[in-house]
């Protein structure tokens, strides 16, 4: 069995620090919603001083989380290979991702379907949900996920053999994070749970291109490989 978790992903509704912001309002009003109703797009709000929100860095940017569940849900390594899929929010927030789920292309809706989710905790049908809340923190998960490792992609890893880790993560149950936001370093939360970090690339690349990269080297490994 193989865990991905997308860790300390940039995906929130409009925290308190800058919903009465105008860009914010206006963007609310003509959508019809709240403010504290839609997902926080930093986009919006560029420039913005830094002391207005904590870890500005890292928040704000859905359009990265889009990519990476594109990637792993593309992927037809789900089809070879029993795998869960979990979102682990910059507010501590954990969701399970359903391998089947068949997220939208289009990036306005896929915001509305995040909205769905962080409003509603869910979304999909009610009995079989594509993506539905949990009640568990990051500590809690983990005792739930049957793993030897818990490996994370970082540019700050080790460099490895990507066909070798592959083949490493083939042979046992394990759980690989990847980051799901634009820059700075994991939460302290998530390095708790780290065994290991790996880069594939020695230049900085992002966590869909990560992952892109990871994924074909176990589909390689599985389908081809000796």
């Amino acid at each position: 069995m193989l865990s991905i978790i997308i860790a300390d992903a940039s995906l929130e509704l409009v925290p308190k620090e800058v919903a009465s912001l105008a860009t914010i309002k206006s963007i609310a009003r003509t959508r019809g919603k709240k403010p504290e109703e839609i997902v926080f797009d930093i986009s919006h709000l560029l420039p913005l001083k830094s002391e207005i929100l904590p870890d500005q860095e890292k928040r704000g940017r859905p359009d990265v989380v889009h990519r990476v569940l594109l990637a792993i849900l593309d992927s037809p390594l789900k089809f070879y290979l029993p795998m869960k899929v979990y979102l682990h929010t910059y507010e501590g927030r954990i969701f399970e991702v359903d391998v089947a789920t068949r997220l939208p292309r289009n990036y306005l809706r896929f915001i509305g379907l995040m909205e769905q989710l962080l409003s509603k905790g869910r979304v999909g049908p009610k009995d079989r949900p594509l993506i539905k809340e949990m009640d568990l923190d990051l500590a809690a998960l983990m005792k739930n996920i049957p793993s030897k490792r818990k490996i994370a992609l970082s540019e700050k890893g080790k460099l490895l053999d990507p066909l070798k880790l592959a083949k490493e993560i083939l042979s046992e149950d394990n759980v690989v994070i990847v980051g799901g936001f634009p820059h700075g370093d994991f939460s302290k939360e998530v390095r708790r749970i780290i065994d290991e970090e790996f880069s594939l690339c020695k230049e900085v690349i992002s966590a869909s291109a990560a992952i892109c990269m990871l994924f074909s080297y176990l589909f390689y490994a599985l389908r081809w490989s000796t």
